[in-house]
């Protein structure tokens, strides 16, 4: 089974704390640069855009990955396929 992530545009904020915790997980360090998971948010464009790159490995040490566990708007989720 594969899994994806998806984003729920409706619930999504732009807060970017996924940014944040995922250029963590993969750098130790908190550069959104180096983030698998970019939030393009502009108060003047609607809706938000966003790219998951290939280097997202879901956090797979973990149980549920830590974009999702730190995601105030409960706007990730796993895809099962």
């Amino acid at each position: 089974m594969t899994l994806s992530m998806a984003i729920d545009l409706e619930k999504c904020t732009g807060c970017r704390i996924c940014e944040l915790v995922c250029a963590y997980h993969l750098y130790k360090n908190f550069d959104t640069r180096f983030s698998a998971i970019q939030i393009n948010f502009d108060l003047f464009r609607i809706p938000i855009h966003y790219q998951i790159k290939n280097q997202c490995d879901l956090c797979q040490e973990l149980a549920i990955p830590m974009c999702m566990s730190f995601c105030v708007s409960e706007c990730l989720h796993l895809l099962r396929g």
